[in-house]
């Protein structure tokens, strides 16, 4: 069973590892840790923005990541338009890496989303007059503001 000094030892080291990635220019952390809401169960929750060819980087992460931190299994996790790459590592850790839309159709799917549930945001945010113009600014975004009362 992973400790939570383990956990923090990983995080640090994958956020350096992206630094030094040519393919991340941003990553960040989501999930509990991301609200200083985390516990002694909590998991590892990240967000890449990745530049290039993304089947190559989610290849060379994957490989990173079953060799230098024996992730025993992954799988990828749709939630509308985000797909999550979850991998399992050895010690039960988890660890749950997010990707900001990379296609139109994923950026559109992202932006119905983000319009059913952060209304506000569209015109507040990102001053979209429409769903293809909100679409168009997710696509690889470094940073995508979500905002809901």
């Amino acid at each position: 069973m992973f400790t939570p000094s383990r956990r923090d030892d990983v995080r640090r080291q994958l956020f350096e590892l992206a630094s030094r990635d040519p393919r991340i220019p941003a990553a960040a952390h989501t999930g509990s840790y991301a609200v200083d809401a985390s516990d002694e169960f909590s998991d590892i929750d990240l967000a890449f923005a990745i530049t290039g060819d993304l089947a190559a980087a989610l290849t060379g992460w994957t490989e990173l990541l079953n060799r230098d931190f024996v992730a025993v299994h992954h799988w990828d996790l749709p939630v509308g338009a985000t797909v999550y790459r979850v991998f399992l590592l050895s010690d039960g850790l988890e660890l749950d890496i997010a990707r900001p839309p990379h296609t139109p159709a994923a950026a559109l799917e992202l932006a119905w989303e983000y319009a059913e549930y952060c209304a506000d945001g569209v015109d507040g945010l990102y001053e979209a007059d429409t769903l293809a113009q909100l679409a168009a600014s997710l696509i690889d975004a470094d940073v995508v503001h979500l905002w809901w009362d």
